[in-house]
């Protein structure tokens, strides 16, 4: 269960000794506090402290340089990640390994190197959670990834990683299932599921028959899906 976790601006700023404050870390997070406390106040990140196959984050564990963008103030060069799980976007605290856990509802943006993610609230157009954005013209496909932590007795992706449970006598073996979803959006902001290749060159309409031909000339249509989003979505603007 998340513990409630209030970061006090100026607590934190009397903690520190004279020496401390000259740390890289210290100076980082002064930045970060200075515009505006919204970013490091929220609920510690949940903690996934036992073994499992897989990773419950969007693409791996390890933490990331960003720009986000928190209920409308844009914080730089802050360490984030993605719960896939939670739904939720962390924030590495500077000079701690503790991470604070935020709502989707008040990210807008989250970009890094070529990556961009925007979270999605419960009014939103598409279902609460974060989505990372494909496209930068009128059209454009939105991703979702969700883990869901599951259990099975026979081995997950080529290895079991369980325990030994004492009522039923068997190894469980514990992964992070993966469910994707891809949402395309008109030019007229119109959302629709797409599930493959197919589906996406058919949003299209007319478009459809010189886009494929385009696709096949340029190799497009072999690409993983992911690229292929990006891919045909610059073709479309041409």
């Amino acid at each position: 269960m998340m513990r409630r976790l209030l970061f006090l601006i100026p607590f934190l700023a009397l903690g520190f000794s004279a020496a401390a404050q000259q740390r890289p870390e210290i100076i980082e997070f002064q930045k970060l506090a200075g515009s505006g406390s919204t970013l490091v106040r929220g609920e510690q990140a949940e903690w996934y402290g036992f073994p499992a196959n897989g990773t419950p984050y969007w693409i791996s564990p390890e933490f990331f340089t960003a720009t986000i963008d928190v209920q409308g103030r844009v914080y730089y060069d802050v360490t984030v990640n993605i719960d896939a799980v939670t739904q939720r976007a962390l924030v590495r605290v500077p000079g701690s390994q503790m991470s604070v856990s935020i709502m989707p509802s008040r990210v807008r943006r989250i970009e890094s190197d070529g990556l961009l993610f925007v979270g999605m609230g419960p009014d939103g157009l598409l279902p609460e959670g974060f989505y990372q954005v494909f496209g930068n013209g009128p059209e454009k496909v939105y991703k979702a990834v969700h883990k869901v932590l599951s259990s099975s007795t026979d081995n997950v992706n080529g290895a079991t990683i369980g325990y030994y449970d004492e009522h039923y006598r068997y190894d469980v073996t514990r992964y992070f299932k993966l469910r994707t979803e891809y949402w395309f959006c008109d030019a007229d902001g119109a959302l629709s599921r797409v599930r493959g290749k197919n589906a996406l060159l058919g949003k299209f309409g007319s478009r459809k028959k010189e886009l494929r031909k385009q696709a096949a000339a340029y190799a497009i249509d072999r690409l993983p899906f992911d690229q292929y989003c990006k891919a045909l979505l610059e073709l479309a603007q041409r």
